[in-house]
């Protein structure tokens, strides 16, 4: 259960930082909804992954999600470049999350 939570708590980060390009420096008011609802969502998702797993692994996952997310957003929807030294990175973050998880300990029942 951690892990979905962690997982939607990035993908409701990517929804909120979505939400925050569409309000045009706080000038569009509706989208200001969206980023509340999101960014709440996102806050409470993330807080309880940290409850059933440490909160190094629980942030760092959640930061990932959200850069290759946003990423994937950017290159998708506002086609944006994507060349190799960002799949390089992308895979570089990939692997450190799979370190990390692999070095937590295992979380308390």
């Amino acid at each position: 259960m951690s892990w979905f939570f962690v997982i939607a708590s990035g993908v409701l980060n990517i929804g909120w930082l979505v939400s925050l390009r569409q309000t045009a420096g706080f000038h569009r008011l509706i989208p200001l909804g969206g980023m509340a609802l999101f960014g709440l969502s996102s806050t409470y998702c993330l807080s309880r992954a940290m409850l059933l797993m440490p909160a190094s692994v629980a942030f760092v996952v959640y930061t990932a999600l959200t850069v290759a997310g946003s990423l994937a957003f950017d290159v998708i929807v506002l086609r944006q470049s994507f060349g190799s030294a960002r799949i390089g990175f992308i895979v570089l973050i990939v692997i450190g999350i799979l370190g990390l998880q692999s070095l937590a300990p295992a979380a308390p029942r």
